[in-house]
């Protein structure tokens, strides 16, 4: 998937996050490239507190190239194998903001940039 940006010059470039309908979202003190949020969603980055949104999942393993089934048999590996905590399932993007501005290390994906200043875009 690709998000379509405008250039000055007019012309149209084409970058990896939101034409699946995902802005990535991180707390203000984390910044995550956009490899980073891809091992994040994945549980390869421990100290990143992951936080979905149920209207949007479909949209993030679609992006992050990975099924259903092998996302969550990789979360409960994690979880069984290293304690990791299984990413909590919030319901839209007001309740993904709030947590990730609650929460050091906290990340998320939402539908929209928010103009929340406790929370900026990943990458």
């Amino acid at each position: 998937y690709s998000k379509l940006l405008l250039v000055a010059a007019g012309s149209l470039v084409w970058t990896s996050q939101a034409m699946a309908g995902l802005v990535f979202i991180c707390n203000s003190g984390l910044s995550l490239s956009e490899a980073d949020v891809k091992a994040a969603l994945q549980g390869d980055r421990p100290a990143v507190k992951v936080s979905e949104n149920a209207g949007l999942k479909n949209d993030m393993l679609t992006w992050a190239g990975i099924s259903e089934s092998r996302y969550k048999s990789q979360w409960q590996i994690k979880n069984f194998r290293d304690g990791a905590t299984i990413p909590p399932v919030k319901n839209g993007d007001s309740e993904v903001v709030d947590f990730v501005k609650s929460t050091p290390g906290g990340m998320g994906y939402v539908s929209a940039k928010p103009g929340d200043s406790g929370v900026h875009t990943c990458f």
